[in-house]
Parts: C-alpha cells; sequence; structure tokens
C-alpha cells in the first residue's frame, strides 16, 4: 500500500496524517514526489522545500569535526538529517517545543535519541536563556506555520544565542520570506549584537549567517 501512494505522490501530493498540535494548526505529514513531508497549513516544515534551503545553508560554511550543534526548532528533522549526512560525529542538541512534532519525527522520519543526538522538549527561548553550554553551530529555525515568532528578533533572544556559542561559531537564521521593512529593522538589530553578518537568499528564503 505505502509502495503505491509513493507512486501516486509522484503526480499529486498524497495526504497520510493530520497532526493534533497545540503549537501549530494545520501540521500534517504527506508524500510528496516519493518522500515522506511534514507540512504545515501553509509551509514546509521538513523534508520539502525546507530541506533544500537547509541543505544549501549548512553545506556553505564549515562544520568541524565532533562539533557541537544546538538546533532550535527540530521539526521532523531535516537539519539533523543533512548534518548526520555530513559527518556523523556532530553532537547534536535539538529543542522541540511540541510533543506531537517530536512524535511524528520519531514515527515517520527515524528521528530518535542516540549517543550523537539529544532530542530536548523545551521551549527554545527558555532553553537558550538557562543553558550553560557552548556550540559551534546554532540552527534557528522557529516558525508557527509560516511565521518567524517575533522573539526571533529580540535583543535578548540573540544576546543569549551569542553567549552560548563559540567565538569561531556560526548561527543559522531562517528568517522565512520577509518583506523591506523586516529586512531593514532586523539587519540594523543583527548587526547591533554580531560582530559579522551575512545574508542570503536560498529558494526564496532569507537565510542569516552571524558570528
Amino acid at each position: 500500500m505505502l509502495f503505491i501512494k509513493k507512486l501516486f505522490s509522484y503526480l499529486y501530493p498524497v495526504n497520510i496524517i493530520k497532526i493534533n498540535s497545540q503549537f501549530t494548526p494545520g501540521l500534517e505529514v504527506r508524500i510528496e514526489n516519493g518522500k515522506h513531508v511534514l507540512n504545515a497549513r501553509h509551509s514546509n516544515y521538513s523534508f520539502g522545500k525546507l530541506h533544500e534551503v537547509m541543505f544549501e545553508a549548512i553545506s556553505s560554511i564549515e562544520i568541524i569535526n565532533n562539533a557541537n550543534v544546538l538546533i532550535l526548532g527540530m521539526g521532523g528533522g531535516s537539519a539533523i538529517n543533512i548534518l548526520h549526512s555530513l559527518n556523523r560525529q556532530i553532537k547534536i542538541d535539538a529543542v522541540e517545543i511540541d510533543p506531537a512534532v517530536i512524535k511524528t519525527a520519531r514515527v515517520f522520519f527515524n528521528v530518535t535519541t542516540n549517543h550523537n543526538l539529544n532530542i530536548i522538549e523545551a521551549d527554545a527561548f527558555t532553553f537558550v536563556e538557562s543553558c550553560n553550554n557552548i556550540y559551534n553551530l546554532i540552527i534557528i529555525d522557529l516558525f508557527i506555520d509560516d511565521k518567524v515568532p517575533d522573539a526571533v528578533f529580540k535583543h535578548e533572544f540573540l544576546l543569549s544565542c551569542k553567549k552560548i556559542l563559540a567565538d569561531d561559531g556560526t548561527i543559522i537564521l531562517n528568517a522565512s520570506i520577509p518583506n523591506k521593512p523586516f529586512i531593514k529593522a532586523n539587519d540594523d538589530l543583527l548587526h547591533e549584537v554580531f560582530e559579522r553578518t551575512n545574508s542570503k537568499f536560498i529558494a526564496g528564503n532569507l537565510v542569516y549567517f552571524l558570528s
């Protein structure tokens, strides 16, 4: 049956299951072009377009062997999949607030805690405030449907992320598809907090590289 669904998915998306989430309405697992994806109502969360964005962003930076990586907004595990495909020795802490998403990642995308992956059910903003670890790479991929929470672009949150970033580390921040006023306001804020800021559009998404 699954094989047939995958075949049909090359013609049109095949819905597999709707996810009952208290945080993001409209979550569902589909098969598209032969692969499972996790979608919100208006956006892809994992293994669709977002996977392409994350793959290009992560592949564009140098990651040391045995790097410690923090993912804020695990979703279905796209970034985890990409990181471990590049280097199995990378150690990842993945923070996800939604237990329904964590369960979905385990059941449909085989994302489970192991010696190189620690899945943490927590609010990302609270987590970074109290975190004492130091990370070589921090990936900020926080969304409610297709919107980045306002708190991502607050001075306090960005400073908390900078505090736990290694001196030679990098933050990748997925800002989705912003308008020009959004870009101007947040460019100014990011320049206040970080010594180096770069950005690029990947598949229509604005991605920041901060250090």
